[in-house]
């Protein structure tokens, strides 16, 4: 197993579930934690309850990575409250703009964007305008230049998808809403259509989602959304879905099952191998450092963090690293730093936990 170093240990003011890295170049020091608490009324009633939350910016440049002592404190530039935060993606595409959307328990996303003087701006906030919409749970920005200019999808707690479009005025405006699960959709996920061959799929808008009611299905969105293109079931609900940067074919799916698969979108009927790491699968990510493209993190849930070895030519998937140092609680977030601070580790990580409110940095 490898070994991790922990470099520091904070707690936030409400349950973490959300932990993301800026992944553009100057600004990869930053990073994005996503707060979400349920208030539940004297009455118990559902209708009563109301949810908080906040995103709250950190500067990964205030941590020295060669000290082993945890009295250091990370800077926290920024504190934007509002209705709870489910999930945090920044913008995935070639553009300079470092966008951040944010599903919040209100069903909004908000669209925020870090300015020249490190601070989040909200520039828009989504609006399916649809009564049955229920809490946002997911996002997940388009990787590629479509025919059609989307831009975004989200997913909501009724089970509903939605995609956005980039507007003439430069705003993005809603696509298309459609029911797609029966239960709450916890995942949504463009497919990877970046290839070396630049005549196969190129600007092909798919999109795949996974929830509560065991499908993961697959969306063509030049066609009707009325039918999954393809759907798969589960023996539990689907969390977590990522398509490797390697081919547009392979991609990951973790499931409340606690464990990872790993498929090819040509044949979904069966996986071509799986990783049990125990206690639920909520949040997959490739690492993004080069020569190191074969791990995956996984938050875990209730059996802390994992980093994943994916062979893809041996088709197998290993556990090398098990973290949970200062998590006590639900393992929700975990992501990779963009870039490396010392030659003295492969990556960074950071990570949080739920109810103990406990976010972490440590290495690898």
């Amino acid at each position: 197993m490898q070994q991790q170093k922990q470099i520091h240990n904070w707690v936030v003011d409400q349950p973490a579930d959300s932990i993301e890295f800026c992944n553009k170049e100057q600004f990869h020091n930053f990073f994005v934690c996503g707060t979400y608490q349920l208030h539940q009324s004297e009455l118990q009633q559902s209708q009563h309850n109301y949810r908080t939350g906040s995103i709250i910016l950190y500067d990964l440049n205030s941590l020295n990575f060669e000290n082993n002592s945890n009295q250091q404190s990370i800077e926290k530039l920024q504190t934007i409250c509002g209705s709870g935060v489910l999930d945090l993606k920044w913008n995935a595409s070639n553009s300079n703009l470092a966008l951040l959307a944010a599903a919040r328990s209100c069903g909004l996303v908000d669209i925020l964007k870090l300015n020249e003087h490190n601070k989040l701006d909200s520039i828009q906030q989504l609006n399916t305008h649809e009564d049955d919409c229920g809490l946002g749970l997911a996002v997940d920005w388009v990787q590629y230049s479509t025919t059609e200019g989307l831009e975004l999808a989200s997913c909501y707690s009724s089970g509903n998808l939605a995609t956005w479009q980039r507007a003439s005025d430069g705003s993005l405006i809603l696509n298309n809403f459609w029911k797609a699960h029966n239960h709450e959709c916890w995942v949504v996920c463009w497919q990877n259509n970046n290839n070396n061959d630049n005549t196969i799929n190129q600007n092909k808008p798919i999109l795949w989602s996974g929830a509560d009611d065991m499908y993961l299905k697959c969306w063509d969105l030049r066609t009707s959304t009325e039918f999954a293109v393809l759907q798969k079931r589960f023996d539990m609900g689907i969390t977590a879905i990522q398509f490797t940067k390697e081919n547009e074919f392979n991609f990951i799916v973790g499931s409340y099952s606690q464990r990872v698969y790993l498929f090819d979108n040509r044949m979904i009927r069966n996986s071509i191998c799986e990783c049990d790491v125990g206690g639920g699968v909520w949040r997959l990510k490739w690492c993004p450092i080069k020569g190191n493209e074969n791990l995956i993190s996984c938050a875990s849930m209730y059996n802390g963090f994992h980093i994943l070895d994916c062979n893809l030519a041996a088709k197998e998937i290993n556990i090398v690293s098990h973290y949970n140092q200062n998590h006590s609680s639900i393992g929700y977030g975990i992501d990779w730093c963009f870039r490396n601070y010392t030659n003295n580790y492969k990556a960074i990580l950071a990570s949080c936990s739920f109810y103990d409110n406990s976010c972490s940095i440590w290495t690898i």
